[in-house]
């Protein structure tokens, strides 16, 4: 049965019309402003417009289309966003945004390419949310930078948090599953009075999840204690004045999926000219680790190539590794956003972002059951685990504003926004290591990475659709951005034994980021466009690398900016033209990019090191599909695909004498893509509405190393597919009570979300496990 489900999703994929908008339901009302009633509303371009009428590629899904989709976190994206891959590197909690190849590659402190904003906030943060009582997500795909916030050249995810609203009411809603996975929410709303004003008060409380059981001791990990409250204040003091605020605060403890042993090069694979530190130095060749093995007699006696062997027969969901992968984080953001109606064409817009994150994490790098490369603990008497004594620390400090004027002229052909935007942002590190632990043999080479960089960001913008005739627009965008950024090391750095003196090392940039697009109305269901855009993201310091202001070639942790340019033509109709309503979207895009920012880990005589390096040229092709299609009243059912054809067209990268050529193109699956299917049957009287939902989610393999083809062989993860079920007994019995029965990975699908590859640097490469089966149950009530 599995092999004909993956067949009709690669049917369902494989076709050469690629759709880009793809969601169910509403995200907002349309408000009287011409949108009809039923449309689908997003705001790509900062104003509330019907998706298919954007000429842009987007995915948009309405709040109570997550629970649905069984969407409760960033990690479960991936599974309703055609093209989009949401890249674990370090567990559940360290994840990174990949859309149309461009990514972020573990550990080398660049910037994101792809951008999460909260209410058109940028928000870092250093774990994994859930998601409550959410307004809406929409994800925007290739260069962006014109409207939103800082410069990404892949796209934008924008997050919007349910807004108070002139009625009262609200939610209770809670879900038990699988390894005690427990997860309850509520919202209450209340209006202020008659002119507009409210107030909404939400919080979440999470826990349970583990589903990692170590192999040696028993214990189970990736389990998530969160707790959440939120609150937002609509004031409308006056009539064409409102300012809404939003508070957040988020605790979390718990523990992370750890990374796995996945390869490593052979012991002797030195003379092919691959780097073999690791399974050279955990093998009985090295008289050191032998006699640590004899010391130790409950630690795992095989050596590295017996584990690798043996975490491939026990599978994702059994792990290894030598140190508890802890978590902890708390968050704090507060968004206030004033809108002044200065004419019925005209309106002064400000958003305000405050935000601090923190986050300590506990790795174990290599994976293994040796401690080998991890964060700092004590060895147990077994040698077995450790007690932790430091672990990963991250804290973030964002302050930013963004002044805009909206408006309308030329009996309303045109549509602007134009604004200047500013960004303050303070961030800290201190990642505490042992290298070599085979106490009491050889003690660890203990040492830390800590450091302290400011980043700012000044830019001006501006973007406006001018409608030439009633079928075509034309659109152009453009922003100006000053991006400077400076670092030192923080006391106990292992850099500052060799710079004591400390000397902050600065850099800054100047680039324009711009959008054009033409898009015409061949008829009203049906919209075709063409755009081209450009952006980039900042170069700066990778806080791991010797602190010489030079790039790596030269042995420094600079890396310059990345800059990248596109075309993108596509196709959205909507209507019932063939007799039922159907939505058909699709697009073609071809993007270049240049000093794509990438990882090189090296062996030097200190030990393995990570730099920073700028990868001349890549191209990325491809399309994206999707479909929908309501044969009935009850009956709903569509598909959406994704084909990426990534690569490096000028490879060659000069790292400290040596030239290191890259490839494959890493985080890209060439294809993939969902089916879904959803049924529903009224019940008779007021018995309420039964219907059931099926997603098949299913993408080819995919490397996670950039020089996989070369430096770093067998870094290949295979394909998978998965199958998510729910079905639901809404408004039971005129109740507003509504009771869902679901499973995620029906089929329990073993799979890998995404890996450090090390090997190239005398460690190992580990992958991160995706989620087993999960069966559950959930009860919402709203009043």
């Amino acid at each position: 049965m599995r092999k004909l489900l993956v067949a009709g999703l690669l049917a369902g994929v494989a076709t050469p019309v690629a759709p880009t908008a793809w969601a169910q339901g509403k995200i907002a009302d349309s408000g009287g402003d011409g949108i009809a009633e039923d449309a689908i509303v997003v705001t790509a371009r900062r104003r509330a417009e019907n998706i298919e009428k954007v000429p842009i590629a987007i995915t948009a899904l309405a709040g109570e289309d997550l629970a649905k989709r069984a969407i409760y976190n960033e990690n479960d994206l991936q599974s309703a966003v055609p093209g989009l891959v949401v890249r674990q590197n370090g567990g559940a909690h360290a994840f990174n945004y990949v859309i149309r190849g461009q990514s972020v590659d573990t550990f080398t402190n660049s910037p994101p390419s792809v951008l999460p904003y909260v209410n058109e906030v940028q928000i870092v943060t250093h774990s994994a949310s859930t998601f409550y009582d959410m307004g809406g997500i929409q994800v925007l795909k290739g260069p962006q930078g014109t409207l939103f916030g800082r410069n990404a050249t892949g796209g934008a995810v924008l997050y919007t948090t349910a807004p108070a609203t002139d009625g009262y009411g609200g939610y209770v809603s809670g879900r038990y599953g699988s390894y005690d996975a427990h997860h309850l929410e509520g919202a209450i709303n209340a209006p202020l009075g008659s002119g507009g004003s409210a107030l909404r008060l939400a919080a979440s409380l999470t826990g349970g999840g583990a589903f990692v059981r170590d192999y040696f001791t028993g214990e189970k990990y990736g389990d998530l204690d969160q707790k959440s409250v939120r609150g937002t204040l609509k004031l409308v003091p006056a009539a064409g004045l409102e300012n809404t605020t939003v508070v957040q605060y988020t605790h979390e403890d718990g523990t992370n999926t750890p990374y796995q042993l996945w390869s490593t090069n052979a012991c002797g694979s030195s003379a092919q000219g691959l780097v073999d530190a690791a399974s050279c130095a955990l093998s009985a060749s090295n008289p050191v680790f032998a006699a640590y093995l004899a010391a130790h007699p409950q630690a795992y006696q095989g050596g590295l190539d017996a584990a690798i062997a043996l975490q491939r027969q026990v599978g994702p969901w059994k792990s290894l590794s030598s140190f508890p992968p802890y978590h902890k984080a708390s968050s704090t953001y507060a968004i206030n956003t004033t809108s002044i109606e200065l004419t019925p064409d005209l309106t002064l817009k400000n958003i305000f972002g405050y935000n601090r994150a923190k986050s300590d994490d506990g790795y174990d790098y290599d994976g293994s059951p040796y401690h080998f490369f991890e964060s700092q603990g004590t060895l147990t008497a077994n040698a077995v685990k450790v007690t932790v004594d430091n672990g990963f620390m991250l804290a973030t400090r964002q302050i930013s504003d963004e002044l805009q004027l909206q408006g309308k002229a030329i009996d309303n052909r045109l549509d602007f926004v134009l604004g200047v935007y500013y960004l303050k942002q303070r961030d800290r590190v201190h990642s505490y290591l042992d290298s070599g632990n085979f106490a009491p043999v050889q003690p660890a080479f203990r040492f830390a990475y800590n450091a302290e960089w400011h980043t700012e960001s000044l830019a001006g913008f501006a973007q406006a659709s001018f409608k030439v005739t009633d079928r075509l627009n034309l659109t152009a965008g453009l922003r100006y951005t000053h991006d400077k950024t400076r670092i030192a090391q923080l006391p106990g750095s292992l850099w500052l034994l060799y710079l004591p003196e400390n000397t902050p090392e600065r850099t800054s940039a100047s680039k324009p980021s711009w959008t054009v697009s033409i898009d015409y109305h061949a008829t009203p269901e049906l919209l075709l466009y063409v755009a081209q855009r450009g952006s980039w993201r900042a170069g700066g310091y990778n806080y791991s690398v010797f602190p010489a202001d030079v790039t790596a070639a030269s042995g420094g942790n600079l890396f310059l900016p990345e800059t990248t340019r596109d075309v993108e033509l596509g196709a959205k109709y909507s209507g019932d033209s063939i007799g039922v309503p159907l939505t058909l979207n699709a697009d073609v895009f071809s993007q270049w990019t240049r000093n794509i920012q990438r990882s090189a880990y090296i062996l030097t005589p200190a030990g393995v090191s990570l730099l920073t390096v700028n990868v001349p040229k890549a191209r990325i092709r491809g399309f994206e599909a999707d479909v929908s299609v309501r044969p009935g009243e009850f009956l709903q059912i569509g598909a959406s695909g994704n084909y990426t054809n990534a690569k490096y067209t000028d490879n060659a990268v000069s790292v400290l004498g040596s030239v290191l050529r890259y490839g494959p193109f890493a985080d890209v699956p060439k294809w993939s893509g969902t089916v879904f299917a959803e049924a529903g049957v009224p019940l008779a009287g007021d018995a309420g509405k039964l219907s059931l939902r099926a997603d098949f989610y299913g993408q080819s393999r995919m490397s996670f190393s950039n020089v996989g083809a070369t430096a770093n062989p067998r870094t290949t993860l295979p394909g998978y597919t998965l199958v998510n079920a729910r079905l639901t007994w809404s408004d039971i019995m005129a109740t507003r009570l509504s009771a869902s029965l679901f499973a995620r990975n029906l089929f329990n699908e073993k799979y890998y979300l995404g890996g450090n590859a090390a090997a190239a640097g005398g460690s190992t490469n580990v992958v991160n496990p995706g989620t087993p089966r999960m069966w559950g149950g959930e009860m919402r009530f709203d009043f």
